[in-house]
């Protein structure tokens, strides 16, 4: 039988873990973004609606800020980076 290093997850009860209902609503946004801002050199496993564009590329801030101007045509400020990553979606969409 095999087993994942995350079964212990499974059987363990009342272990808070951070939802992401939000961010599953906006997969087809986040995969776009992952495609044209983060890949090749990184691809979040998880991202919960707790995470910030900080948490989910280490990039230095000015390269992410310049695809991000590339890609939607905005520029990214302080703020959006400490934002929820789903929040940050739906502002680079409008």
């Amino acid at each position: 039988m095999r087993f994942s290093p995350f079964d212990w997850l499974k059987r363990r009860k009342g272990l808070p873990l951070a939802g992401d209902m939000r961010m599953q609503e906006r997969d087809s946004q986040a995969n776009t973004f992952y495609s044209q801002i983060l890949l090749p050199d990184e691809e979040p496993g998880f991202v919960s609606d707790e995470a910030t564009l900080r948490d989910v590329s280490l990039a230095p801030d000015d390269e992410i800020i310049r695809k991000v101007q590339e890609r939607y045509g905005k520029t990214l400020s302080g703020e959006d980076f400490r934002k929820p990553f789903w929040s940050l979606l739906d502002d680079l969409e409008k």
